[in-house]
């Protein structure tokens, strides 16, 4: 009776040791589910922050080019994002914080309602832990940054709104853009980083504490197991009356329990739910034994189970059957599906063993899901050797312009010119792989919107604000892939880049006409100008000069041909057939 006692007490003191244990793995999950949401409300708050900044600048230099109103109001509209951030972080880091005014700002922001609550509440009380630490001061130089480009913006568009924004002083303010915008980037990308880094370290937190606790309560569970054995022998008559309970669970888990002899040649226990798995009455699998189920085994995994049974005469018997096995087998509708088969050895007080228990588990949907990672996998490392090819393919066509242009250029010529013409070329290249990359298949490019943006480029690097060129454009959509396209932008870069070092010298203004269209299966890219014309004995395949030579060769590399004309108005038009 006092045994009972003593026994009952020891029970009251691990039920209650194991009751905070729980107690604690709830709060740690709670709690540390709620740290991870706001961690990643804080990710996804940066690429809203991110892209609205990247917007405005973007929308403040289209306004600078073309000072249209629309553009200043774009640029103060996108920056609402980062306003909302930036009113939530005040009043959360002030002495009274107003947590309505943060939710709103937050809200403002774009961070998803449901990780709001949790950003808050990170913030309110973590703002002093280092990760959170440093990644607010990322954040608070960002918006010193954004003060500064909104003082640009209220300048340029004090200038703009006075007709005072001359050319250098657009120059100016671009310069000083894109330097912001490089500084804000790099803030970002240290934001995300950190933030990322606090992700890995609330995970390994959770996930060490939950191992702690679970290897704890293994361990317990055994020496409890062992210490209460001989108290469950006498509970055993109980326990029969509850054996219906407990087959009744196991029978309809959706996984296979199976219990077998030592020898793994019968089963004694089969669980019902196979014949839901495979179709097969329990019954008939434990009369038929595991030759039965080998008979159904794919072709190509018998011979492995059939070495894996083989090991079970073996003295490590044990620490084979530790290893899980995973093989396909035929269902009773004639389908294949993958298993997973966990294996146990029981042994009894004396060490010997006595049977086998084993779970099996249906994990065809789990193959499946794994095969398309692989293929996912594969896809984007077929995509990475192809962008390395790219790279090395454009640095040779660079690298042979550059010396084209070496052993060609006049002595002359200025060097600031030199370098103006492998700018523009080099240009050419970069804005293919620009206009593929917004591109929906990363495939092929829009020529009219390459050669929208190229036009605009040269105008700029050329400076006709002082003489004024007008350019007309007429532009077809054409899709070409990055194969043909560079070819072509270099061809085009050639022609645009003759017209304007070229065509006007001496003139006050004039005009270029830029026309592309298809013709069946061939397109028509045409740029003519009224400029001074080229020499009466003009011929494109005798011309000495490097820019010639290009359009020529180019020209002959897309399978296309060239004509010049000189009618009063100076055309290059070129005739290419479609890929």
């Amino acid at each position: 009776m006092v045994s009972d006692v003593k026994g009952n007490r020891y029970i009251y003191v691990i039920i209650a040791i194991f009751l905070v244990l729980g107690l604690f793995l709830v709060l740690v999950n709670h709690y540390g589910n709620k740290a991870l949401t706001g961690v990643r409300g804080y990710i996804s708050g940066e690429a809203q922050w991110a892209k609205s900044q990247k917007q405005s600048v973007l929308e403040l230099i289209q306004y600078i080019h073309h000072r249209e109103v629309e553009y200043y109001d774009n640029y103060l509209s996108s920056l609402s994002v980062i306003m909302g951030d930036k009113q939530a972080r005040i009043t959360l880091s002030s002495g009274n914080p107003d947590y309505e005014k943060a939710y709103q700002g937050f809200k403002q922001g774009k961070i998803h309602p449901d990780e709001i609550g949790p950003v808050i509440w990170l913030f309110d009380h973590f703002q002093d832990f280092p990760y959170l630490k440093q990644a607010i001061g990322y954040w608070e130089e960002g918006d010193a940054k954004i003060e500064e480009l909104l003082v640009i913006g209220a300048e340029v568009h004090e200038r703009v709104t006075q007709g005072e924004l001359s050319g250098p002083e657009k120059d100016r303010y671009l310069a000083l853009l894109y330097d912001l915008d490089g500084e804000l980037t790099v803030l970002e990308n240290n934001f995300s980083d950190t933030m990322g880094e606090a992700a890995i370290f609330v995970s390994n937190l959770i996930y060490w504490s939950v191992l702690f606790i679970g290897l704890f309560l293994i361990f317990g569970g055994g020496f409890i197991t062992v210490f209460y054995f001989r108290r469950v022998n006498r509970l055993n008559d109980l326990l029969l009356d509850t054996d219906a309970k407990f087959r009744t669970v196991l029978d309809n888990s959706r996984d296979v329990l199976y219990q077998m002899d030592p020898g793994g040649t019968r089963y004694e226990y089969m669980s019902r739910s196979v014949e839901q798995m495979l179709g097969i009455q329990a019954e008939k699998l434990m009369e038929e034994g595991p030759e039965y189920i080998l008979d159904r085994i794919h072709p190509d995994d018998k011979d492995r189970l059939n070495r894996e049974l083989e090991q079970f005469t073996s003295p490590d018997l044990e620490d084979q059957l530790k290893l899980d096995t995973e093989f396909r087998i035929k269902t009773q509708w004639g389908n294949y599906i993958w298993l997973n088969n966990k294996r146990s050895l029981l042994k009894d007080e004396n060490g010997e063993p006595y049977g086998i228990v084993g779970n099996v588990r249906d994990i065809t949907d789990r193959k499946k899901h794994l095969d398309q990672i692989n293929k996912s996998l594969k896809e984007k490392e077929t995509l990475l050797a192809e962008v390395h090819h790219r790279v090395k393919n454009n640095l040779a066509i660079i690298s042979s312009l550059i010396e084209l242009q070496k052993d060609g250029t006049d002595e002359m010529v200025s060097a600031e010119e030199v370098l103006q013409e492998i700018q523009t070329r080099i240009h050419s290249i970069a804005l293919v792989h620009e206009k593929l990359y917004q591109s929906n298949t990363f495939a092929e490019i829009n020529l009219a919107e390459y050669i929208e943006e190229l036009t605009e480029f040269m105008s700029l690097a050329f400076d006709y604000k002082k003489r004024p060129v007008k350019v007309e454009k007429n532009l077809q959509s054409v899709k070409f892939d990055i194969i043909h396209a560079i070819p072509f932008g270099l061809l085009y870069n050639e022609i645009i880049n003759n017209v304007y070092k070229h065509a006007f010298n001496g003139r006050e203004d004039g005009i270029v006409k830029v026309n592309l269209k298809t013709e069946g299966d061939f397109g028509i890219l045409a740029v003519a100008d009224n400029g001074v014309g080229l020499p009466e004995d003009f011929s494109l395949d005798e011309s000495g000069t490097l820019g010639m030579t290009l359009i020529g060769n180019l020209s002959t590399q897309l399978n296309g041909k060239i004509e010049v004309t000189n009618n009063g108005w100076t055309e290059f038009k070129f005739v290419f057939r479609l890929p």
